[in-house]
């Protein structure tokens, strides 16, 4: 089920296990099925197709967004504004700082990000008729970046349309995708 015309369901499922989300998943002995979504981000645009997958992803009972399903990109980390537009639900639910911009990280796209460290509850979800429906969550809450500012020295233009997104209420990343939900299989330390 496509939500759009430039977008398109992968047709393959991704089996995300309770040790990805880096937490004990309420049902642990039972997979997390979750679907991934395919996005050309340059649909429209006269470019060729460039393909990239998307993951729907709910922070502390918020509704959930699209993330980029980045299998190279180090943990999660997540759009905020404190103050969406009024068509826009917040879309971070309950979740507590643990500490104020002691994160950042910098991607070879030149994307940089700074963000709060904060303890969150994380749930999968899977399209299901006009909404979602929960696949499974943490049972307890996991650290999470609360990117608070962006930042691209390559594409400065990127950095005004980041926050014009935010601040209309539409994904701001690649104009689909509301962060990084980084899957790279290897240890993150510093924490």
């Amino acid at each position: 089920m496509a939500d759009n015309a430039n977008s398109k369901n992968l047709c393959s499922l991704l089996i995300v296990s309770a040790g990805l989300l880096a937490a004990q998943v309420a049902q642990a002995d039972a997979p997390c099925v979750v679907p991934l979504k395919l996005i050309d981000i340059n649909a429209g645009s006269g470019k060729p197709p460039e393909y990239k997958l998307g993951i729907h992803v709910g922070l502390g009972g918020g509704a959930p967004q699209l993330y980029e399903f980045d299998t190279g990109g180090p943990g999660f980390w997540a759009a905020y504004t404190p103050t969406p537009p009024k068509n826009k639900e917040q879309w971070w639910g309950n979740y507590e700082t643990v500490q104020t911009d002691a994160l950042s990280i910098a991607y070879t796209s030149g994307n940089e990000y700074t963000a709060n460290l904060v303890d969150t509850v994380v749930a999968l979800y899977r399209p299901q008729g006009s909404g979602f429906a929960k696949q499974c969550e943490s049972a307890a809450p996991v650290g999470v970046a609360q990117i608070t500012a962006f930042a691209d020295k390559k594409k400065p233009k990127k950095v005004k349309a980041w926050y014009k997104a935010l601040a209309t209420g539409k994904p701001p990343l690649f104009g689909h995708f509301y962060g990084d939900f980084g899957a790279a299989l290897f240890p993150i330390t510093g924490r």
